[in-house]
């Protein structure tokens, strides 16, 4: 039994595969994963990460975050993305008629 040891699972789009070239965005990519346990949620992203995965320019997310249209987690003066909030709002991009 191999209780106790971690396995690195990198979680990456086919699309942004092969223009990953920065150790700090892999790691924001990347999530632990316990062999007997659920799945740990990825950490936050920074501006450049978050930039970087949607394929924009930092100052257009900057600008989506100041207007609100991209939630972002603020933590002092430090603002990170939840990878899962930047899925939600492609999801809400992609169809603007559905709601969640």
């Amino acid at each position: 039994m191999n209780q106790g040891k971690l396995d690195i699972v990198i979680l990456i789009p086919q699309s942004t595969y092969k223009t990953v070239q920065n150790k700090e965005l892999w790691r924001g990519l990347t999530m632990f994963h316990h062999r007997n346990e659920h799945t740990i949620e990825p950490m936050l992203l920074t501006a450049r990460q978050a930039a970087r995965i949607l394929s924009i320019s930092e100052r257009t997310l900057w600008s989506l975050t100041k207007d609100r249209q991209i939630p972002a987690v603020r933590i002092g003066r430090a603002v990170r993305y939840d990878p899962g909030d930047l899925r939600r709002w492609i999801n809400l991009v992609k169809d603007p008629q559905k709601t969640s």
